[in-house]
């Protein structure tokens, strides 16, 4: 249902030369008004990844991929997908 956004995603990640953590990471603290992000880890190795990740500055255009769909933008609903 949503290839041609995966797609579009993928080609931005693939084009910038950045890690899909790093961009998601990015993407939030690009907004003027966010200071902080609430993020969910597996370990200590995770956290220390989103870390790093978070303190490195990127400044590009990010990709048009909003959605409106709740079964994308409803994580209680990303189980059944």
């Amino acid at each position: 249902t949503w290839k041609s956004s995966w797609d579009l995603w993928d080609e931005w990640v693939r084009d910038n030369d950045v890690t899909r953590l790093r961009a998601c990471l990015a993407y939030c603290l690009s907004f003027q008004d966010v200071d902080r992000i609430v993020v969910g880890v597996d370990g200590k190795s995770q956290l220390e990844e989103i870390v790093v990740a978070s303190e490195e500055v990127i400044t590009v255009l990010f990709p048009d991929l909003s959605s409106d769909d709740p079964k994308l933008i409803n994580p209680g609903n990303w189980k059944i997908l």
